[in-house]
């Protein structure tokens, strides 16, 4: 294995990654809250340094062997999950729990080491950042990398397949940038109608957004420790039902569907056993 390469091609997804702290620190300096704000700058800049340090040893390369597409993926999971907890060990966190509560997120397992949160009042860059970082997860972040990052070439299409192995046989598109492409137009499509519709109810553009970038990752991170239960809304939560199922469906299946082969979904049968 090629350990270099490895690393190299992490430390080019690293770089990206510290993009994803700008929208938290934004909102920390709209809501006047700098000492916030310098945590998700920090946590940016650690991001992009390290990646720089570890971008040095990358060669372009049109082919990586199995074991190093494996361990780009593992690895990236990884540091994308550390780094990522870098803005809750600076809001007080220990670095197991920060790591824990960041790795949940990434991996949309939903589960929190919050006990109180009010401890955290109404810090919203905080919680915008524990939403983002579900969303992000609910189709991998190497899917993502791979639309973004055409300089991978040939290894961009190892990267998808080896962290969505499922994708071939669902036949969404030969050319895998554009097969990742057309998931994230989908899965941000979906993002976008779901935060509109959860406005038209009573919720504000910041807990429609927060909500729905944790429904259609299937994650679940809400603001409130009550969940949806603390706005007591009964038209927003059928909504919700809607969007969580269609969360809990194949988003490659859905634009199979979508893209002019609906019966697709009916001749699926995970699909049919699901509805």
């Amino acid at each position: 294995m090629r350990l270099s390469l490895v690393f190299g091609v992490i430390g080019n997804l690293l770089r990206f990654f510290a993009l994803a702290f700008i929208p938290p620190l934004v909102l920390a300096l709209v809501d006047g809250d700098t000492a916030i704000a310098q945590y998700f700058a920090i946590a940016a800049a650690a991001s992009l340094g390290a990646g720089w340090l570890l971008a040095r040893s990358f060669e372009p390369t049109r082919f990586l062997y199995r074991p190093e597409a494996l361990g780009v993926v593992a690895g990236t999971w990884l540091v994308i999950a550390a780094f990522g907890g870098i803005p809750y060990v600076l809001t007080g966190m220990s670095p197991v729990n920060a790591f824990f509560e960041s790795m949940s997120g990434f991996t949309t397992t939903g589960a929190t080491i919050l006990a109180d949160f009010g401890v955290y009042g109404e810090n919203r860059a905080f919680f915008l950042w524990r939403a983002m970082s579900q969303w992000f997860g609910g189709l991998g972040v190497i899917a993502l990398f791979v639309v973004v990052l055409p300089r991978l070439g040939i290894a961009g299409r190892q990267l998808f397949f080896a962290e969505a192995c499922d994708a071939p046989s669902e036949g969404i598109s030969p050319r895998v940038r554009t097969a990742a492409k057309k998931l994230w137009i989908l899965y941000s499509f979906l993002t976008v109608l779901l935060c509109g519709l959860l406005m038209t109810t009573g919720f504000s553009l910041y807990e429609g957004a927060v909500h729905a970038l944790t429904t259609m990752s299937a994650g679940g991170f809400s603001p409130h420790g009550a969940s949806i239960a603390a706005y007591a809304n009964p038209a927003a939560e059928w909504i919700f039902v809607v969007f969580m199922f269609l969360a809990g469906e194949s988003y490659t299946l859905q634009v199979v569907a979508v893209s002019g082969r609906p019966q697709a979904m009916f001749r699926d049968s995970e699909f049919l056993a699901y509805g």
